[in-house]
């Protein structure tokens, strides 16, 4: 393991977490790995890329790059593991699904969300102080932003702008992409971006933000 410059925390600590899996590799594009090794301690020899261009890595797609790896490791029979979500969206597609069952049909493909989410919702001491601080940064972005809110004139994009501002100016290195919806209309919207539309001056309108502040 290396000791990633995103990791605010000893590799150790990431090494312990992988320790528990009994094999591992991280499937990405050819041109990706450097990015993903920045962010990652995994060695290069734990990637398994692919290139659309067939010149390199291990295939020309995704896809085929995993099906590689899935053999490379000798998972062809027995479950697989799945990262499923709500209408198996958000982290496997059905067609993605359909084409590994296709591909190996002595394997079983079962959801594996909790496992994963479990593992994930683990966080450190420092991953802790990490959040407490983000969170600390979004609420007074949030706060800041909404002070120079004028209904029936600002507009969602304007607040938006606003909010992310305020996020810099306390502390933020970077902002996730950020969902900012206002009045009935738009209130299911999911994920939805900000509008030029115009907040609406009615009393009781909601104003919800998704996303903030993280270490770039």
């Amino acid at each position: 393991m290396r000791q990633s410059p995103m990791l605010n925390y000893p590799a150790a600590e990431f090494e312990a977490r992988m320790a528990d899996a009994a094999r591992y590799g991280l499937v990405c594009s050819y041109g990706g790995i450097e990015a993903a090794m920045y962010s990652t301690c995994l060695e290069r020899e734990d990637f398994y890329s692919y290139d659309y261009s067939g010149r390199r890595g291990v295939a020309d797609n995704f896809f085929g790059a995993l099906c590689y790896t899935l053999r490379h490791f000798g998972i062809d029979t027995g479950r697989l593991g799945c990262e499923f979500g709500p209408g198996i969206h958000p982290h496997m597609d059905i067609a993605m699904l359909d084409a590994l069952r296709a591909e190996f049909p002595e394997m079983e493909c079962v959801n594996a969300a909790d496992l994963v989410w479990n593992i994930l919702a683990d966080k450190s001491e420092a991953q802790l102080a990490d959040l407490r601080e983000a969170e600390g940064i979004n609420a007074r972005a949030v706060s800041l932003g909404l002070e120079g809110l004028q209904p029936g004139v600002t507009t969602e994009m304007e607040l938006y702008k606003a909010i992310a501002r305020q996020g810099y100016l306390n502390g933020s290195e970077h902002f996730t992409y950020m969902s900012l919806v206002s009045g009935p209309e738009r209130a299911l919207c999911v994920d939805c971006p900000a509008s030029a539309a115009v907040i609406p001056d009615v009393p009781g309108t909601v104003i919800r933000v998704e996303g903030g502040a993280m270490r770039a």
